[in-house]
């Protein structure tokens, strides 16, 4: 999952990373991996391929997704891939980061919901009540995201689908 930071990508649109720009320095992807990638996606999702920003925390708000593409001109943000790119190039590996978008450029995300999902991607359904009960006005603003998400999960699981295992090792 990613998000987005370019104007007009929506929950659910696919983006192949060209590579990773995090910390003063770009991480390229494998030109062979996307285009065979883009060519067996092509008839069944639409492919954005641009770069991904790598952040070390959340972005939550519609501005500072604006002020990162300014600063970057990433088409979308993770906080995973420049890590993953980073420790491909150390192993002398390619890399191709393939993303869906979680939350659009100019949707934001109410900062306490970072804190309601662990590393595993387990949602903490007492964080989760507090934070709504103590923050009732997000409860809009969480329903959206809640809808987006799923759109996003129905387009990773068609990717997956569609390259399946060992997809790009040939």
């Amino acid at each position: 999952m990613a998000g987005g930071l370019a104007p007009g990508l929506r929950a659910g649109d696919v983006v192949l990373a060209e590579g990773v720009v995090a910390g003063g320095q770009t991480l390229r992807s494998d030109s062979a991996w996307i285009g065979r990638t883009r060519e067996a996606l092509a008839d069944e999702l639409p492919i954005t391929v641009g770069m991904l920003a790598g952040v070390a925390a959340p972005v939550v708000t519609g501005e500072e997704k604006r002020r990162l593409y300014a600063a970057t001109g990433a088409v979308a943000l993770d906080m995973e891939s420049h890590a993953v790119a980073a420790a491909a190039r150390g192993a002398g590996l390619p890399f191709l980061a393939i993303r869906v978008i979680a939350d659009a450029a100019t949707q934001s995300v109410p900062a306490w919901l970072s804190g309601v999902i662990d590393e595993t991607g387990a949602v903490n359904l007492a964080a989760f009540f507090g934070g709504l009960m103590a923050h009732p006005l997000d409860g809009v603003a969480v329903c959206r995201l809640a809808g987006a998400n799923r759109r996003a999960m129905a387009s990773l699981r068609r990717v997956a689908v569609r390259l399946g295992p060992g997809f790009g090792l040939l």
